[in-house]
C-alpha cells in the first residue's frame, strides 16, 4: 500500500512538472508576442510623429509625403 502511495505521488509530481513546463512555454510565447506588439506600436508612433512633423513644414513636397506616410499603417492591416 505504501508503495502505491509513493508511486501515485511520483506520478502527480511528474504531472505538475510537465504542467509547469507547458505554462512556462506558453508564457514565453505570450511575452515574445507582447514584445513584437510593443515594437510595432513604437514604430507606428514614430511614423505618426514623422507625418506630423512633415505636415508642419512649409514645403509642399513634405506635405505630400506626410499624406503618403499617413496611409502606411493602413497598408499594414
Amino acid at each position: 500500500m505504501l508503495n502505491n502511495l509513493v508511486g501515485e505521488l511520483a506520478t502527480q509530481d511528474n504531472s505538475f512538472i510537465l504542467q509547469n513546463q507547458q505554462t512556462e512555454a506558453s508564457l514565453e510565447i505570450l511575452d515574445k508576442g507582447w514584445q513584437r506588439f510593443h515594437q510595432l506600436m513604437v514604430k507606428f508612433q514614430d511614423i505618426t510623429t514623422f507625418s506630423q512633423q512633415l505636415n508642419k513644414s512649409q514645403n509642399s513636397q513634405n506635405k505630400k509625403l506626410a499624406s503618403l506616410v499617413k496611409i502606411v499603417p493602413n497598408l499594414l492591416e
